[in-house]
């Protein structure tokens, strides 16, 4: 599943109980949520569509093209069944394709830019809310159609933007800080991704928001006691060196050669990438070697049941991203469960853990170390680690529900609606 879908997805769900008039309508990809989808335009669609920009990015022939072809490639039965296909492009290829996405209507898929904001205008609405930055390009033509104020959402773009090769990363940074000028404002669903965004963007701190990040609790519950025997770690994320696996693998490692650990197990569950089957590998062998094969298990990617499922069996939650955290879902989810996490004192997790006083922050200087200790202190003291997990439920379900993040995203629609013709970009 995709993190940034399923808090949209819920956002959407929610705003729409709380009776407001919303539509969520999939940029450039369907979405990918364990959840109901919220609801969206009468004909399913998607809209700045993958294949249509590649297409038209890649060949000028497909600038051209009738409208039929291109709702055609705009199916999202196709559009799924070609993404598996998406991390065999090589980074240059994805450093000129993203150029062209931020370039709006002065890139290769102006016509699709064109095409959006026409389609948008005719739906009159009162604000639009791009679903991340690199979309920043399409603000400006969105502005010039439809008579609404834009914001976009920040949920990770740093990241994807450092992982670019040169000359491309520095040439992405420059347009997306261009284009941030067209959007009226900005959402950021942690206080630390704000901050960092309004450095990283150069843009004013008083024009990136934060609406904490929730989720739909409906499920996510205490099951009876927390697992204690055999001490059970989940690492519940997408499968990649960016999420931290390998890194977890070690601690696990030297956690079972201590003797609270000897049988404890580690559970992996998350979106694997056909790229990154050789890293799974590779955490898999290292875990081989150290003896401790039958004590870990990949589980794949998991439906919502089977996500629920795993939390409540687990004994302790733990993904240790080296790459500091824009939102992290993954914390919120655990909590709901009373499962208590222990991560690294980096990014929004920071930010989650400090909250809710659900878990255990170590020193990512001696990351390795730290999160073994940190495990064993919970198999030392199960109480406190129950405290832990209860402390973080509680915070969860009076604070993190899809229902009070519509609240607090709402209240940030309303400071914009009505002034999208009073816009002047201070940057």
């Amino acid at each position: 599943m995709c993190g940034s879908c399923l808090r949209d997805n819920a956002l959407a769900a929610a705003l729409i109980r709380q009776g407001r008039d919303v539509l969520i309508v999939p940029a450039y990809t369907p979405l990918r949520t364990d959840e109901a989808p919220a609801p969206g335009p009468a004909e399913p669609r998607v809209v700045f569509g993958a294949l249509n920009v590649f297409l038209q990015h890649s060949f000028g022939l497909f600038r051209a093209t009738p409208a039929g072809i291109d709702r055609l490639f705009d199916s999202p039965a196709l559009l799924r069944g070609i993404s598996r296909f998406s991390s065999w492009t090589r980074p240059e290829s994805v450093g000129r394709l993203a150029l062209t996405v931020l370039s709006g209507e002065e890139g290769g898929a102006r016509k699709e830019v064109v095409k959006l904001a026409r389609w948008i205008a005719e739906m009159r609405p009162d604000i639009v809310n791009l679903p991340n930055a690199m979309f920043c390009g399409l603000a400006g033509e969105i502005r010039r159609h439809a008579d609404a104020p834009v914001l976009c959402t920040l949920s990770g773009e740093d990241s994807f933007l450092e992982g670019l090769p040169e000359p491309y990363r520095a040439q992405c940074l420059d347009i997306l800080r261009e284009r941030g000028r067209d959007c009226h404002g900005f959402i950021a669903t942690s206080r630390y991704y704000a901050a960092r965004m309004a450095e990283f963007l150069l843009v004013p701190a008083e024009r990136i928001h934060v609406a904490p990040l929730g989720i739909n609790l409906e499920g996510h519950g205490r099951r009876g006691a927390r697992r204690r025997e055999p001490f059970t770690i989940l690492c519940m994320a997408r499968v990649c060196p960016q999420k931290g696996l390998r890194e977890l693998a070690e601690a696990f490692i030297l956690l079972k050669r201590t003797p609270e650990g000897r049988d404890a197990r580690l559970i992996a569950a998350g979106y694997l990438d056909p790229k990154e089957k050789p890293y799974l590998r590779s955490v898999q062998k290292r875990i081989a070697e150290a003896g401790a094969a039958d004590s870990f298990e990949y589980a794949g990617e998991v439906d919502r049941a089977t996500k629920i499922a795993l939390l409540q069996g687990a004994s302790a939650l733990c993904v240790p991203s080296p790459y500091p955290e824009a939102k992290g879902l993954y914390v919120i989810e655990a909590l709901a469960n009373g499962v208590p996490v222990v991560a690294p004192r980096r990014g929004a997790l920071t930010e989650l853990v400090e909250e809710s006083g659900g878990g255990l922050l170590v020193d990512p200087a001696h990351e390795t170390q730290a999160l073994a200790e940190a495990f064993v202190k919970m198999i030392r003291s199960p109480e406190e680690a129950d405290a832990l997990g209860e402390r973080g439920q509680a915070w969860a379900h009076s604070t993190r529900g899809a229902e009070r993040m519509a609240e607090a995203t709402y209240a940030i629609y309303e400071q914009y609606v009505g002034k999208s013709g009073q816009f002047v970009a201070p940057i």
